[in-house]
């Protein structure tokens, strides 16, 4: 309620809700809001598929600092689709 308020009052400013978007809650926040523009990090799982349906390791060599990550994620091209859809089917 207190976005919504605060995106009514100042049209004059691009208000960017960001804090765990997903695609499960998007369609809400930006029903409730009325946000123009969202930040989301469309991430997913990345990595070796262990027999468990988890991330069992890194399937690269270049490691970024994240040696000992695992599991990790990265975006998904597919969530950023799925995302605009959303976005899409509700203005």
């Amino acid at each position: 309620d207190n976005l919504a308020q605060l995106i009514a009052k100042h049209r004059d400013i691009i208000i960017m809700p960001g804090a765990g978007i997903s695609v499960s809650n998007l369609d809400e926040l930006l029903t409730i809001t009325k946000c123009v523009e969202f930040h989301a990090s469309a991430l997913s799982a990345a990595g070796v598929i262990s027999s468990n349906g988890g991330v069992a390791s890194m399937d690269c060599d270049v490691t970024m600092g994240k040696q000992d990550a695992s599991p990790y994620a990265i975006a998904d091209v597919n969530v950023v689709r799925g995302m605009v859809s959303i976005a899409m089917a509700a203005k």
